[in-house]
């Protein structure tokens, strides 16, 4: 979503030339082409100690964090000519899309270390992406403010990429925190297994019950019809195990 504000303020505030700006754009487009793949596999073979997700988004963490700095707090007065300028922002995106293609992928690929219930994992993805669409909303309508108040550009951008900043090192440092991924990866494995052998117990079904009044044969020579038992286990099924998963 940056890149909606990003051709702006490379073409209006660091007043780079449209093809240094659009050079800038590619750049990282072409980045995160190329390193969302390699991550995700890496991913899967790589195992360290903070878990086989988590070594990523530390990793891309740390890429974020500065190249992000380095592309919206105003221009460094070492970059004295036009072209430090133009490889300066050109080298940035592409840094900040290695970080952000890491944590992304991480992130996402993390549900399944986490549990193995399906539910749970639809109710995380859904909780991740109804964060993601609300922390979009608020940084566009922080910028419109800004930009109302603030004449000078360069301070909008400044303050809003500190915001940002701020926010998302709090979110990341919960993050740590709070997904200890080999611990969590460990319970999860073992409530699947809990879940599996449940299912291998014999299930307690009570009698069924006959409704008299009931127009459709429930009893034929003296037992159950197939269908009201298989709807009975189906429902016991989905008591006990709706319990424990």
């Amino acid at each position: 979503m940056w890149f909606i504000y990003l051709n702006y303020y490379l073409l209006y505030v660091v007043q780079l030339s449209p093809s240094a700006t659009g050079a800038a754009l590619l750049s990282g487009q072409v980045t995160d082409g190329i390193t969302t793949p390699i991550v995700g596999i890496g991913s899967d073979k790589l195992n360290c100690a903070p878990g086989k997700r988590n070594t990523w988004y530390f990793f891309g963490t740390l890429l974020v964090l500065p190249s992000f700095t380095g592309i919206f707090i105003s221009t460094p007065s070492f970059l004295s000519t036009e072209s430090a300028k133009n490889i300066w922002y050109c080298v940035l995106p592409a840094v900040f899309n290695v970080g952000w293609a890491s944590v992304q992928i991480a992130h996402m690929s993390v549900v399944n270390q986490l549990s193995y219930s399906q539910r749970r994992r639809d109710r995380m993805v859904n909780n991740r992406n109804s964060f993601t669409y609300g922390a979009n909303i608020c940084v566009l309508s922080v910028s419109l403010v800004l930009f109302i108040v603030f004449a000078n550009g360069a301070t909008s951008f400044t303050i809003l990429c500190l915001m940002c900043i701020s926010v998302g090192s709090l979110s990341s440092l919960f993050y740590t925190l709070n997904i200890k991924e080999p611990s969590l990866t460990k319970k999860a494995l073992e409530m699947e297994a809990a879940y599996r052998k449940s299912l291998m117990q014999p299930l307690e079904i009570e009698p069924a019950i006959i409704n008299p009044t009931n127009n459709e044969e429930t009893v034929v020579d003296g037992e159950i019809k197939e269908s009201v038992l298989d709807d009975q286990i189906a429902s016991e099924v989905k008591k006990q195990t709706a319990s424990q998963w």
